[in-house]
C-alpha cells in the first residue's frame, strides 16, 4: 500500500511519499535501484539512504536512511520525499523502486506515476 501527501500534486511542491510493506524476515541490508521514466537508475544502500538528483533538475527524490535491520512483520513504513521543480513539463513520468535483501532476494517492489496536466 502506498500513500502520499498532498493528494493533489502541482510543480513546485513537496511530495510526501509513505509506502507499507509486510516483511516475512528481518532486513539487515539492502542495495535499492531507483528507475525514473525507464532511462535513469540510480543505485544506492537502503539503509544508508540516498538524494537523487532527477535528469534535467525536475526533481530531488530524498530517501531518509532506514533504521536497519528492519524487524520482520506487518506495516513496516519506508518514506521518500519528491521535491518537484516548479518547471516540471506537462505529462507523466513513472518511477519504479525495487530492492534485494542481504540474501540477495528481491525484497520491496514499488512503482508510481505522477502526471502533471
Amino acid at each position: 500500500n502506498v500513500t502520499w501527501t498532498p493528494k493533489n500534486i502541482s510543480p513546485g511542491m513537496t511530495v510526501n511519499i509513505t509506502a507499507f510493506a509486510s516483511l516475512s524476515e528481518e532486513l539487515s541490508d539492502t542495495e535499492v535501484t531507483l528507475t525514473l521514466a525507464a532511462i535513469f537508475k540510480h543505485k544506492f544502500d537502503g539503509c544508508k539512504g540516498a538524494v537523487i538528483e532527477a535528469p534535467l533538475n525536475l526533481a530531488k527524490i530524498t530517501f531518509p536512511p532506514m533504521d536497519c535491520p528492519v524487524l520482520q512483520g506487518n506495516n513496516r513504513q519506508f518514506k521518500r520525499y519528491v521535491d518537484i521543480s516548479k518547471n516540471m513539463p506537462k505529462g507523466s513520468t513513472t518511477s519504479k523502486l525495487t530492492s534485494t535483501d542481504q540474501d540477495g532476494k528481491p525484497a520491496i517492489c514499488c512503482e508510481i506515476t505522477l502526471t502533471n496536466e
